[in-house]
């Protein structure tokens, strides 16, 4: 196992990315513990811009929730046919309790993204940060960031 400090990030260790775990609170105030993995190969140091966006994303992470609440709601409303014949028992009316957190990839280009899974689809829920631009979609949506 390797392992690195970084003096923004802190201790990281390697597996498909440098990576650790942080809690954080997220929508509705609710607390998860979620793995933060820096995009880049094993040989690969976590860069300024990655730095600079996890530094961002700590700093804005209260406005980036209240911000994309609605756009969750609005997705899952969106998807609700397909979520109620994939799962009969669920609440299309509180998505928080069908789209679960899981990581924080930060990509080599300075984006982020909030990567969900969800009770309905192997695809998950991807929230995509790229400076101002926030797009919520399937996780199809982050196969061309690098």
């Amino acid at each position: 196992m390797c392992n690195l400090y970084n003096h923004i990030l802190g201790n990281l260790t390697f597996h498909i990315g440098w990576i650790k775990y942080e809690k954080l609170t997220l929508w509705e105030g609710q607390d998860y513990t979620l793995r933060i993995r820096i995009s880049c190969k094993k040989d690969e140091r976590p860069t300024q811009v990655q730095e600079n966006a996890y530094q961002e994303f700590k700093r804005n992470l209260k406005p980036l929730c209240d911000s994309t609440i609605g756009q969750i709601h609005d997705f899952v409303h969106n998807k609700k046919g397909l979520i109620k014949s994939q799962c009969e028992d669920v609440s299309v009316n509180n998505p928080f309790s069908i789209i679960i957190p899981k990581e924080v990839l930060f990509f080599q280009n300075g984006a982020y993204a909030i990567i969900c899974d969800t009770k309905w689809s192997e695809q998950g829920v991807a929230i995509l940060v790229k400076g101002s631009n926030i797009i919520v979609d399937e996780s199809y949506i982050l196969e061309f960031e690098e």
